[in-house]
């Protein structure tokens, strides 16, 4: 099997994945063409007919992209059956679709609902006890314990809050106090 078929399986089932994340009974077929589509502006990666439910991705297009770029395009596109506008509604779900569709790479412990994706490979290779708990943070100093989950964060992370996503509306300024304020705590109940 060749790379491209490959991409081709994997924005297929992408599309299938999101659909069913939508309750879609009927996820939309996909249509890999070797032109653009006459329907299409000519410099899209790929679009929805939502009437007809058939998603349009030119070959060129699908050749281009990598698995992040595949599971991004076929969201966008089945979050087209939410909305036919990239109005908030169509951000929305494309986001929800992402999230709801995303997989951990090897080696990343993601929590799911009561489910914990990864935990057999957190027992293999353990995190740093002495490093803060909280994504990609990896300061040292000044380390405390979580009343709540028992992690050691810093002083900055320290503070628990409800695990959510954040407003998707508003200022840049609001989504960086949500990212950096505190850690999202599954154990904290506000």
């Amino acid at each position: 099997m060749g790379l491209f078929e490959m991409k081709k399986i994997a924005f297929e089932n992408a599309v299938q994945e999101c659909s069913k994340r939508l309750d879609r009974t009927q996820p939309p077929k996909v249509s890999i063409t070797e032109t653009p589509c006459p329907l299409s502006s000519g410099d899209e990666i790929a679009h929805i007919h939502p009437y007809e439910k058939i998603i349009c991705i030119w070959k060129k297009k699908l050749e281009s992209l990598n698995l992040d770029e595949i599971r991004e395009v076929a969201a966008h596109e089945v979050a087209h059956l939410i909305s036919l506008d990239h109005d908030g509604k169509h951000v929305q779900a494309q986001a929800e679709l992402e999230i709801g569709t995303w997989h951990p790479p090897p080696g990343v412990i993601a929590v799911s609902g009561s489910k914990v994706l990864g935990a057999e490979l957190s027992k293999k290779y353990p995190s740093g006890k002495n490093v803060c708990s909280y994504y990609l943070c990896k300061k040292r100093m000044n380390l405390h314990e979580c009343k709540y989950c028992g992690k050691k964060f810093c002083t900055e992370h320290l503070p628990p809050k409800n695990p959510s996503l954040p407003s998707f509306e508003g200022e840049i300024k609001k989504l960086e106090k949500w990212r950096n304020s505190g850690h999202p705590c599954l154990d904290y109940r506000a």
